[in-house]
């Protein structure tokens, strides 16, 4: 017996690549998801993150999050997730091979 399995896909990728979907609909996914510019913001002091499609959402969702661990949290939980040592550094990362394949399956 041999398996045989789909090439992996997102949800999003199945969705375009379906005959069942109109075009008409497919095109408004692809507006949509063009403009969406996913976030993470992280506040490394507590160790608590949030995400938003944009830097004034993620800020929102962090400031959201950070609030209700301070609301909920005991004062051992949150003194035991402070952090005053903190590092933060920036990398660069060359990813021309990740957007060229997704150029040639658009």
């Amino acid at each position: 017996m041999i398996k045989r399995y789909d090439e992996a896909k997102t949800p999003y990728q199945r969705v375009l690549d379906s005959a069942y979907v109109p075009e008409e609909d497919k095109e408004r996914l692809r507006a949509e998801y063009d403009q969406l510019n996913p976030a993470e913001l992280i506040c490394p002091e507590l160790d608590i993150a949030s995400q938003g499609y944009t830097i004034e959402e993620a800020k929102d969702n962090l400031k959201e999050a950070i609030s209700l661990f301070l609301e909920c949290a005991s004062q051992e939980e949150i003194e035991e997730r402070f952090s005053e040592d903190i590092y933060i550094s920036s990398v660069e990362v060359a990813i021309v091979r990740f957007w060229r394949n997704m150029a040639l399956k658009r």
